[in-house]
């Protein structure tokens, strides 16, 4: 019998990248987990903790990574202990059996669903997706527990691609930004984990 997930403990703020490894066969070497090791580098006093079906071996002292699917990974972490989610190009675009599968439906509400029950009260879930998986997102992110109040999308423009190895060579269409807060109940304090973004805005079709 195969032995329950668990999730690293630490004392540190916790950001979880999840599908951060990418394909070894389809993209260089150097690019594989390459922003997870990034923000581990220029992040030393959070804890990194990639989640992907492609096993990868950490170079950083506070990168840990989870070999397993997008929700059994998520489901090794306890409720409300995560500071951070991100997503490039992966939830939202895979089912269980791969990328745009029949079952990319259910995929994406179940990571959804995982994704609000373990971040912590006003932690940010920060998903980049292609215009195929944005409906996907937008039917989905709501039935499974972030408020429309709390959740904001728009279009990235095209010198924001550079970002990732699939943001500038996925062949997805036109990039999207959605970020999802989990509500903070009164008198509970802001999720910890620094973020950079600026304020996003709903989409338009003035957007590039």
């Amino acid at each position: 019998m195969t032995p329950p997930l668990v999730a690293p403990k630490t004392k540190r703020p916790v950001v979880v990248h999840i599908g951060n490894v990418g394909y070894p066969d389809k993209q260089p070497a150097h690019t594989l987990a390459q922003r997870t090791r990034e923000m581990a580098r220029k992040f030393r006093r959070l804890t990194f903790v990639g989640i992907d079906r492609q096993p990868i071996k950490p170079d950083r002292p506070n990168w840990k990574q989870i070999t397993a699917t997008f929700d059994k990974g998520l489901q090794a972490f306890q409720d409300n202990s995560i500071d951070h989610i991100s997503s490039e190009m992966a939830i939202g675009h895979y089912g269980q059996k791969g990328i745009e599968k029949r079952d990319a439906e259910t995929n994406t509400a179940a990571c959804l669903r995982l994704a609000h029950q373990k971040l912590k009260p006003g932690a940010k879930l920060f998903l980049t997706v292609g215009e195929t998986a944005l409906p996907r997102i937008e039917r989905q992110i709501l039935k499974n527990g972030f408020l429309d109040t709390h959740v904001t999308v728009r279009r990235l423009k095209k010198t924001e691609y550079q970002r990732g190895f699939w943001t500038r060579h996925g062949k997805l269409g036109d990039r999207y930004l959605v970020i999802a807060t989990k509500e903070n109940p009164a008198g509970k304090k802001q999720s910890a984990a620094p973020t950079k973004h600026s304020k996003p805005n709903r989409p338009s079709k003035n957007d590039s």
